[in-house]
């Protein structure tokens, strides 16, 4: 079963940075991220909020729904100390994303939330199938 910080991991391997990055990203000292407890504390999710309104909180917290929401923008990278800046848009998110460190980023976010998509398909159907055998049981 995934933990809240191994679905913190998931999303900072998914976002192409390093941790030590994703911990200067939220303004927090190295080490943070690694040495944290299974649940981050409330000061880390106001950064984490803060900083990637993207990562769904609730898929953070209990592992329920995408791991992205809908519709934000996002700029990962320090533009100030030279870092280019790229736009890169998926049919379910854009995030700004350091030019030097990536390539492939808007199939990898297109397909995710593709994927997603199909999961929650899958659920529905799956939800939909238990409730109508629940139904045939009573009905004999």
């Amino acid at each position: 079963m995934e933990t809240q910080k191994d679905r913190l991991f998931l999303f900072i391997e998914a976002s192409g940075l390093s941790v030590r990055a994703f911990e200067r990203e939220l303004g927090v000292a190295t080490g943070t991220i690694r040495k944290m407890s299974d649940t981050p504390s409330a000061n880390l999710y106001e950064k984490l909020s803060a900083k990637f309104p993207q990562l769904s909180r609730d898929w953070v917290m209990f592992g329920t729904g995408a791991m992205l929401t809908p519709n934000n923008q996002v700029s990962v990278g320090d533009p100030s100390n030279g870092e280019g800046m790229q736009n890169v848009s998926g049919n379910y998110n854009s995030v700004g994303v350091p030019q030097k460190k990536f390539s492939h980023e808007e199939e990898w976010f297109a397909l995710v939330a593709e994927k997603d998509k199909q999961i929650e398909k899958l659920l529905q159907e799956m939800t939909a199938q238990r409730q109508d055998f629940m139904e045939l049981l009573k009905s004999k």
